[in-house]
């Protein structure tokens, strides 16, 4: 049989025609070299969800690659710069409310520093030293009283003091037992670290109008809880007479003059 020219000589055309059918079909089921070097030299070929075959290059499939990733890249850096300004901006106002919060009180510290002094009556002392028997406490407060508060309160957060109205003492009040008993049970207790633990949950969360009903509901029930603890402590025929207290105490809050305090006085408690 004769055999095609390895060289690109049409070998078809020195042979009879009766031969020249046979070397076609023999040189189609041939394939030529440069064909078959350009089968090994290119890249695998991949196939798509249909089965059918995808050429690519190398380079377009790198570049689609690197694409992918930039791509991926630039979302991630879009979702933290969009956090990093909500934690800037909580940040900010929770360091602003802090700020004022403690620029109040601070205020409220040098009012009393200015109008409270020491309590000098003795039997306002007396009465003073014996319901810290009752309640069983190692140390008393400081009290002080001061002429630019309505109603008795308890202030400090390491020196804690115990403020009352001079009218309280002047007029003899019967209230004044009351007023004390219930500020050492505030003291007793520690309220006021509580109080301020509600106000620093306040500045944290000071988006969250939960917060403010929160704090509101807690001091209320901080002080329904002392007068229940205060009621322990009295007879009987006491109790409408302190029923009474607290009536009347409403009653000067309403008239009573604003203080810049935050947690830390009764009659904030009280509304």
């Amino acid at each position: 049989m004769p055999i095609p020219s390895p060289i690109g000589i049409n070998a078809i055309n020195l042979m009879p025609l009766a031969d020249r059918s046979i070397v076609a079909v023999y040189q189609e089921q041939t394939p030529e070299p440069h064909a078959i070097n350009h089968e090994l030299d290119s890249p695998p070929v991949s196939y798509s969800a249909e089965g059918l075959p995808i050429s690519m290059s190398e380079e377009l499939h790198t570049a689609i690659q690197q694409h992918q990733v930039q791509h991926a890249q630039n979302s991630v850096l879009s979702q933290i710069t969009f956090s990093f300004i909500l934690l800037m901006i909580w940040a900010a106002v929770a360091l602003m409310v802090a700020l004022r919060t403690t620029l109040h009180y601070m205020k409220f510290q040098r009012l009393l520093r200015n109008s409270c002094e020491k309590v000098n009556n003795p039997a306002v002392i007396q009465l003073y030293k014996g319901l810290g028997v009752e309640l069983k406490l190692k140390r008393l407060p400081v009290l002080c009283v001061s002429t630019d508060i309505d109603i008795p309160m308890i202030a400090g957060i390491f020196s804690k003091t115990i403020i009352i109205p001079e009218s309280l003492i002047k007029n003899q009040s019967q209230n004044l037992r009351y007023y004390l008993l219930h500020e050492l049970v505030h003291y007793k207790r520690r309220d006021i670290i509580y109080m301020w633990a509600i106000q620093l949950c306040v500045c944290l969360h000071w988006f969250n109008p939960l917060a403010y009903i929160m704090k509101r509901e807690l001091l209320s029930l901080c002080e329904l809880s002392c007068d229940a603890r205060v009621l322990k402590n009295l007879e009987a025929n006491e109790v409408e007479d302190y029923g009474n207290m607290l009536l009347s105490t409403v009653e000067m809050m309403v008239v009573a003059k604003p203080l810049p305090t935050h947690g830390v006085a009764w009659r904030n408690n009280k509304t």
